[in-house]
């Protein structure tokens, strides 16, 4: 699991970077419509998703409120008219399609991967001959 969240956080900060290079996956008029908003947020994201895959019970927590803040920004992507969430950030199906697929993967390793032990939490010291 913890594998599948570090390749979605470097996905992410790889589509933000290359939202600031003209290509067809990522940008303005591109596969993934992208402004610079859009890209800062992409790359923002990579980073805190690949921080958190190694943030244990933090981290958890973390993916968890990203990938609710993905399924708002892919329900609202899906009903913008003007092809810009709230007036703010490029959008596209394609787009909001991504945002939904991050928004289930970041939801399931937040919740999973507490129980199945995968993103393992923090371990106090060891005790050392019964002294605290």
């Amino acid at each position: 699991m913890k594998n599948v969240v570090m390749a979605t956080g470097a996905i992410l900060a790889l589509l933000g970077l290359l939202s600031f290079i003209g290509n067809p996956i990522v940008g303005e008029g591109a596969f993934f419509a992208a402004d610079a908003t859009h890209g800062i947020l992409l790359l923002a994201t990579g980073i805190v998703v690949l921080w958190a895959a190694k943030g244990g019970a933090s981290g958890a927590m973390y993916l968890k409120a990203l990938g609710v803040i993905y399924v708002i920004l892919a329900v609202l992507g899906f009903f913008a008219q003007d092809g810009k969430i709230l007036g703010l950030v490029a959008t596209n199906a394609a787009s909001s399609w991504l945002q939904l697929v991050v928004a289930v993967v970041l939801l399931w390793a937040g919740f999973a991967g507490r129980k199945s032990g995968a993103m393992p939490m923090q371990t106090p010291p060891s005790r050392q001959g019964g002294q605290m």
